[in-house]
């Protein structure tokens, strides 16, 4: 099965070239914590034998918010799993 992680916010989530950080407590960003997130989702899903494709891999990869659907098709995705907290 092929699955696509989007964690959320991140590099052009909403305009072109600025960081969206979503919430933020403490110094501690969401893009960041969904980042992490899907860094171990991504590592449980193929072990257990799944194609992971995330629709941005790090900070700096731009995945504008209006997209990432478009990257769950090009990938074929099968199930898409958006991450926020």
């Amino acid at each position: 099965m092929t699955i696509i992680i989007d964690p959320g916010h991140g590099m052009s989530n909403r305009r072109s070239g600025v960081f969206d950080p979503g919430a933020v407590s403490a110094g501690v960003c969401e893009a960041g914590i969904a980042m992490d997130w899907a860094n171990e989702l991504r590592g449980i899903l193929r072990a257990a034998g799944h194609t992971v494709v995330r629709t941005r891999i790090d900070h700096n990869d731009p995945a504008p918010v209006g997209k990432r659907a478009a990257i769950a098709r090009q990938y074929g995705g099968e199930i898409m799993v958006s991450l926020h907290c």
